[in-house]
């Protein structure tokens, strides 16, 4: 219990550490008045608000799926070692997409992730 309020503090201070530091960077006060009531510095609303929240989310958003990606793949193959690198998940996405941009097929830009995806499920499927 204490190892996960632990984990909960140092997201919360990574948080606000992410959001505070930059340029602009921000007091407590001006970082709470810009997330809040909107009657602080304009810029700093626009800073927190419109780029580094948004920036903050996904890359929360993408750790968490990452970690339970791993679980999953640890879970499914019942071995806590098991990782996308060790059974070829990286592999197959890097191959195919380097494939593709050594050889030089035009490929939209849009479908490479999901060529990579495809290589990714060859790879750890083999």
């Amino acid at each position: 219990m204490a190892l996960l309020l632990a984990a909960w503090a140092a997201l919360l201070v990574a948080v606000f550490v992410g959001l505070a530091w930059g340029t602009p960077r921000l007091s407590a006060g001006a970082l709470l008045d810009a997330l809040t009531a909107g009657t602080g510095d304009p810029r700093a609303e626009l800073v927190v608000r419109q780029l580094r929240l948004p920036r903050l989310v996904l890359a929360l958003a993408g750790g968490a799926a990452l970690g339970l990606a791993g679980a999953l793949l640890q879970g499914a193959l019942r071995n806590p070692l098991a990782g996308p690198e060790l059974i070829g998940v990286n592999a197959g996405a890097a191959l195919v997409v380097g494939t593709l941009v050594i050889v030089g097929i035009p490929t939209a830009a849009a479908s490479l992730p999901v060529l990579a995806l495809g290589g990714a499920l060859l790879g750890g499927g083999t």
